[in-house]
Formats: structure tokens, sequence, C-alpha cells
């Protein structure tokens, strides 16, 4: 087994080494959903500490409003962004076996500009301090 740690650059968090054993599937041994640590997130999207976008993940950890098949779907969507989704819109019906999960098309888009501008000024609502 591969160790894993996390550097802290002044850019972005990256990898020391690479887990071969990180899978796709996130599942404990028990077969419990394992969602992903916050760490882990900050990687995937080479996010930039201490900016407003590392802030907007942080404060959207709270997968207990996700189905636990969303641990896993094929949306390429971040479970972060879904949570920021579903907390500003509660009158959404989201169904387990909706294929979008209930968010729209656009949501990709908006997460493809946030990778690309970490301090996400100009989108409201969020702090970009």
């Amino acid at each position: 087994m591969v160790q894993t740690s996390i550097v802290k650059s002044p850019t972005r968090y990256e990898w020391k080494t690479f887990d071969m054993s990180n899978s796709r599937k996130r599942k404990d041994k028990g077969g419990k959903v394992a969602w992903p640590s916050v760490e882990q997130q900050l990687i995937d999207a080479k996010v930039t500490p201490g900016s407003a976008l590392d802030r907007l993940i942080r404060e959207n950890q709270d997968f207990g409003m996700l189905f636990p098949s969303e641990a896993n779907d094929k949306l390429r969507l971040p479970l972060w962004l879904r949570v920021y989704w579903r907390k500003h819109h509660p009158e959404i019906d989201y169904l387990p076996n909706d294929p979008s999960g209930g968010y729209p098309l656009a949501l990709r888009d908006l997460y493809n500009w946030m990778i690309r501008n970490h301090d996400l000024r100009g989108l409201q609502g969020v702090d970009t301090r």
C-alpha cells in the first residue's frame, strides 16, 4: 500500500505521492458509503489554499443531504457543489432514480468556471473575501 500525504503549497494542495488503492468506489470495509475527506476534495479540484473556493468547499460538507448512490454516480459534479446547490434549492424534489440527480446541466459549467476562478469574484451569494 502506498502512503499518501497532502502538501500545502502557496498556490494549491498537491499530492506528495500517489495512492494506487484509491478507487472511485467510495465504500468503507463495512459496505457503507465512505464520503471523501475535505482534503481529498481540495486536491481533486487543485484549489488555491485560503481562496473563496477553498472556503466554499469546506462550508458544503453536509453529505447527509445527498443520496448514498451519489458517492459513485457518473454526473461529474463534485459532492460539495451538490450540497451547495441543495442548500439553495430545497424546493426541488430530488429523486434517487433521476438520471440528472435533479441538478441542472449548467451546474457543470459553473463548476468549470469555479475551477478556473478560485477567487469566485462575480459569483453572487458567495463570500469572496
